[in-house]
């Protein structure tokens, strides 16, 4: 059992798809044993959400991810 408190991770973005994927993936290889990635998006107009999905289709780490998408 861990002494270790539990960390979240806030990862904002507004059409950034040009630094998406990299912001993105370095939070889900952060190795902290009980961390909570939180992703929101505000209306991106440009592809950043279709990247957070790609990513996140394919994370299969042991984060829990929760991913924000405002209309």
């Amino acid at each position: 059992m861990s002494c270790m408190p539990r960390v979240t991770v806030a990862l904002f973005c507004y059409n950034q798809e040009k630094y998406i994927r990299q912001a993105l993936e370095s939070c889900l290889s952060q190795d902290y044993p009980d961390l909570k990635i939180v992703v929101s998006d505000d209306a991106s107009s440009d592809g950043t959400v279709d990247i957070i999905r790609e990513v996140l289709g394919c994370y299969s780490g042991p984060h829990e991810v929760v991913f924000n998408q405002n209309p």
